[in-house]
């Protein structure tokens, strides 16, 4: 979503820009080995040829570098699978020079282009495949046109991580798209950290995207849908704006790992100005779709929310790390039924006292998602304390309390307040 949450669905409840903190360079603290790895791609007409390369596979991810130069020149390719098969991905080149870059986030907000993991190599512990986007400049103000980057190739990229080994099993996912038949290649899912996403792509380059915040058998409308005709188009066809669609999940089999249900949903297209009509995803049905499970945290998270002391963990808490260079950054998000809690924080942040900042480079910074409404509504901390007790480089321990003021009535009442905020996480 931030880098994971937006990539591990997608979506996200709204259109918004991605956080320039969350698509900073990480290698996850492992070194880039030139040996096997073989990584090259065209960037316009000029070849990019890796001189080290880098990979970690887990959490129901995979993502590979190719480093080149001295510079931090390197190209990064996330992909939301552990399992062989045809993806969309966030894909990121940072030329290393500047503090720009390009990604393959559309302005629509959607990722271009495609990657193809042919194999993994479980024995030996490596990944090997292909991919191709467009990248578009992270300054739009600067009018540079988007840059082709093909012929993508990645060959016995080293891997660390996979503890947890990926699910098995053939799923089917169908569905009808204005009565015309959708029938997805080797659909899989991710399970885990209170959402579920599911991904089914067409040998034609169809996609259906399914994402839901519940990770339980039930019949739910807050659910966010995208259809695409191709895996390159800039543009899909959402229910976002219209709110339709519903989702039944029938079944999680936890032993086989996989899960089943069936769901219908209208997609209007993102590029509202193209004119084009809706389309209408009717008898759509998956069963024994094969999910990863996601990797729980172990770290602490506590606070009393509107007086209500809570206790987030496992599933509720997510714990995201990115590391641009010369800044480190951390990212908290706890989930409750009735609301959202984000920190993002300055791992290098020394033990002492500090403020909220609601400027978007800044930390430390609060979020606090209402989700008690119709809709999801979100409100950036201009006021309330964070406190650092205890940070090794390894392990921050820390308080913090703030209140949620409507940005149009700073000075009245507050929304919710958040009190006896604890957290104790790893860096």
């Amino acid at each position: 979503m931030v880098l994971f949450t937006a990539l591990g669905s997608m979506v996200s409840c709204e259109t918004e820009p991605v956080d320039p903190l969350l698509l900073t360079d990480d290698n996850g603290g492992i070194d880039p080995t030139p040996d096997p790895g073989v990584f090259t791609v065209k960037i316009g007409s000029t070849l990019f040829v890796a001189d080290s390369t880098v990979a970690t596979l887990g959490d129901g991810f995979i993502v590979i570098k190719g480093y080149k130069g001295t510079e931090g020149e390197n190209v990064t390719i996330t992909i939301p699978a552990t399992t062989t098969g045809t993806y969309a991905a966030l894909m990121v080149y940072d030329p290393g020079a500047t503090l720009n870059f390009y990604s393959n986030l559309t302005p629509a907000g959607l990722p271009s282009g495609s990657v193809t993991i042919t194999n993994i190599n479980t024995v030996a512990r490596t990944v090997s495949g292909n991919f191709n986007f467009t990248g578009y400049y992270s300054d739009p103000t600067q009018n540079i046109p988007p840059t082709a980057f093909t012929e993508g190739t990645y060959t016995n990229i080293s891997y660390a991580g996979g503890t947890t080994p990926p699910p098995t099993g053939s799923g089917i996912l169908k569905a009808d798209v204005d009565g015309v038949a959708f029938s997805a290649t080797n659909p899989t899912a991710i399970l885990g950290r209170g959402m579920l996403t599911i991904n089914g792509f067409t040998t034609e380059g169809r996609t259906i995207t399914i994402t839901v915040e519940e990770i339980t058998a039930g019949t739910y409308t807050d659910v966010r849908f995208f259809y695409q005709d191709s895996i390159t188009s800039e543009y899909a066809y959402s229910n976002i704006a219209n709110d339709t669609g519903t989702l039944t999940i029938s079944s999680i089999d936890a032993v086989n790992r996989t899960v089943s249900g069936t769901f219908s949903f209208t997609g209007d297209y993102t590029e509202v100005s193209a004119g084009l009509p809706s389309k209408a995803i009717t008898n759509g049905i998956f069963t024994n779709v094969p999910f990863t499970d996601m990797v729980e945290d172990t770290d602490i998270f506590n606070a009393t929310v509107d007086t209500t002391a809570i206790t987030y963990g496992g599933s509720d808490l997510v714990s995201l790390y990115t590391d641009s260079g010369d800044t480190s950054f951390i990212q908290l998000r706890a989930t409750n039924v009735n609301h959202v809690i984000e920190l993002i924080i300055d791992t290098e942040t020394p033990v002492g006292s500090y403020a909220f900042n609601d400027a978007i480079n800044s930390t430390p910074r609060a979020i606090f998602t209402d989700r008690t409404g119709p809709e999801d509504v979100s409100y950036n901390i201009t006021r309330g304390s964070f406190i650092v007790n205890y940070n090794d480089g390894n392990r921050m321990k820390g308080t913090f309390s703030f209140e949620v003021r409507n940005p149009a009535n700073p000075d009245g009442e507050p929304l919710h307040v958040v009190e006896e905020g604890v957290f104790d996480v790893e860096l």
